[in-house]
């Protein structure tokens, strides 16, 4: 019996101890499987930051762009401005000296007429004293 009980707890010490190193090689394959998977989930995220970080390098270069083009536009519509001021002006000035011209030879006609009128009137003095 003795032999027995020592032969019974034996195999529970062998059983005890293939279920320990059991247990132990469960643990290991869930710490490599977890591993496994926390690297590749650092893989991802390190993925996905260079592609953000991509992203973010492209939307400035897009924000430069317009931004760019918007200056080109104000300094377009700038020119142009200025061109049809430049032309108002010198319409305007085309226009004065047309109205001086045309006051000048007004002023003239009405000197010749005045003059004549006067001479006339002279004339008519002189003929009626």
């Amino acid at each position: 019996m003795r032999k027995n009980m020592i032969s019974e707890n034996l195999e529970q010490q062998k059983l005890k101890a293939q279920r320990i190193a059991k247990e132990k090689q469960e643990e290991d394959r869930i710490r490599r499987q977890l591993l496994e998977k926390f690297a590749h989930d650092d893989k991802l995220e390190q993925i996905s930051r260079e592609k953000a970080r991509r992203k973010t390098i492209e939307h400035k270069k897009e924000v430069e762009k317009i931004l760019v083009e918007r200056r080109r536009i104000r300094e377009q519509e700038a020119e142009q401005e200025r061109i049809a001021e430049e032309k108002s002006r010198r319409s305007d000035e085309i226009k004065r000296k047309i109205i001086e011209e045309e006051r000048q030879r007004l002023l003239a006609d009405y000197e010749k007429k005045a003059a004549s009128l006067a001479q006339k009137r002279r004339e008519q003095e002189q003929n009626g004293l």
